[in-house]
């Protein structure tokens, strides 16, 4: 597709930012309606029916992107190797988010995935020989002391699903970092849309390995399709915002899907973080935007 890319300008800066806020809190709000959804009905969504939901949704979504375009899905994007790692990272990060979200309340493991930003520009670094300056690796190593006091293992008050959110910041840092070395000839709703295809049998299978019944309650569907719906609108968000505003500008104000996390899940769900999650919250986001504002001042 020869679609003309939108050069990012620095007047256009503050409508990015608000983008990219109103993105975070598109995500927030799908994260917590994910989290209603395995609670409401007769027993809830499992992981693997709300799996088969983002799915759907994502098929709805992408594919009528590209037949409002005119692309098709070719076979070189589909066995493209790159496209094939970043599908994935996508897949993993997918399962283990969802999965986690099913498990243990919506702010801890949103505070857990803030840690993503900071591994992405470490794998750049390591895979895609980037430059790794000091700040680089001392922000790591704060980070990962923020994590490790959210997650506090060992502990009394150690969550067993906070693994599952380490495995999604694993797989959504491949998919990341594949994303930035993908052939500029294959369009991101393509690349897109082979990921929610893989979603559907994945979400099927998962849901019957553990032997969960489907809940085809009103009120679990109409909770999932609503999470599904924010989550298209908080997708586009974030793709007008990086496509607007500068990167540098832009980037740091992904942390605010942390204090929408805590805000939405307190407001629907009744969730309150204890100190020591706010704590290592303070110091993963801290942590990121240092960095961040650094790379940016960085010759």
């Amino acid at each position: 597709m020869g679609a003309a890319f939108m050069t990012p300008r620095p007047e256009r800066n503050g409508l990015a930012i608000l983008l990219m806020i109103a993105s975070m809190f598109g995500f927030a709000l799908a994260d917590t309606l994910i989290k209603w959804s395995s609670e409401t009905g007769s027993g809830g969504a499992g992981p693997g029916q709300i799996i088969l939901y983002l799915g759907l949704s994502g098929l709805v979504l992408f594919g009528g992107m590209m037949l409002y375009s005119g692309q098709h899905l070719t076979r070189a994007t589909v066995l493209d190797r790159v496209v094939v790692l970043r599908t994935v990272g996508d897949l993993i990060g997918v399962v283990g988010f969802t999965s986690a979200l099913t498990k243990m309340p919506v702010g801890d493991a949103s505070a857990i995935l803030q840690i993503q930003p900071i591994i992405v520009m470490l794998g750049a670094a390591v895979f895609l020989r980037e430059k790794v300056t000091l700040r680089r690796w001392v922000a790591v190593g704060i980070a990962f002391v923020g994590v490790m006091i959210i997650v506090r293992p060992g502990l009394a008050s150690f969550h067993p699903a906070s693994p599952l959110v380490l495995m999604a910041v694993i797989g959504l840092s491949i998919r990341d970092v594949a994303t930035r070395v993908l052939d500029p000839s294959h369009s991101s709703a393509a690349v897109s849309l082979i990921a929610c295809i893989l979603l559907l049998p994945l979400g099927w299978l998962i849901q019957n390995m553990l032997d969960v019944p489907f809940d085809f309650g009103l009120e679990t569907n109409i909770v999932l399709i609503a999470s599904s719906v924010c989550g298209a609108v908080a997708y586009y968000a974030i793709t007008q915002a990086m496509r607007l505003g500068e990167v540098s500008a832009v980037a740091p104000f992904r942390y605010s899907r942390l204090v929408a996390a805590f805000l939405v899940a307190y407001l629907l769900l009744g969730e309150k973080p204890d100190q020591w999650t706010i704590l290592g919250s303070l110091i993963v986001v801290a942590t990121g935007i240092w960095m961040l504002t650094g790379e940016r001042k960085t010759p």
